[in-house]
């Protein structure tokens, strides 16, 4: 079970990434176009990318089915 979980988020408060990137549908919208295009782009934000790990994990399991 625990490898259908994915534990993605900010390195501090998520507001510090909205003052960076805009409004949180703006960065989500950017971190699935990533994962879609398998780019760094976004994920590679100083408070994001401490999720590498994480992030390719979830693109093995995740983009075959969503992309």
């Amino acid at each position: 079970m625990a490898e259908r979980v994915f534990i993605l988020g900010t390195l501090t408060k998520p507001e510090d990434l909205k003052a960076n990137l805009g409004s949180y549908e703006t960065i989500g919208s950017a971190l699935a176009q990533d994962c879609r295009d398998s780019t760094y782009a976004n994920w590679g934000h100083d408070l994001l990318q401490h999720n590498a790990s994480e992030l390719d994990r979830l693109r093995t399991r995740v983009r075959p089915i969503l992309f």
